[in-house]
């Protein structure tokens, strides 16, 4: 398997993310995440204890983008 994104390992079965400012995520160092082509992503952060689920039927832009990413920011209250 190739690299990931900066700032994201691959751990098993998820990306993880190692340092949030070079992943440009408000998730904590070790949470992971993924997300699937047809439009859904999800991720655990367990620092704050949640869990995230994004469902939609819009094929990449679910996945990744402004979306997902906007879901996340107010999830964590960025």
């Amino acid at each position: 398997m190739g690299p990931l994104a900066r700032g994201r390992r691959f751990g098993y079965g998820a990306a993880v993310i190692a340092d949030p400012s070079l992943a440009r995520t408000p998730l904590s160092p070790g949470s992971f995440t993924w997300g699937g082509v047809y439009g859904h992503q999800w991720a655990v952060d367990r620092a704050r204890g949640m869990s995230i689920v994004m469902l939609s039927n819009t094929a990449l832009a679910g996945m990744a983008g402004a979306y997902p990413d906007a879901v996340v920011a107010a999830a964590c209250g960025a």
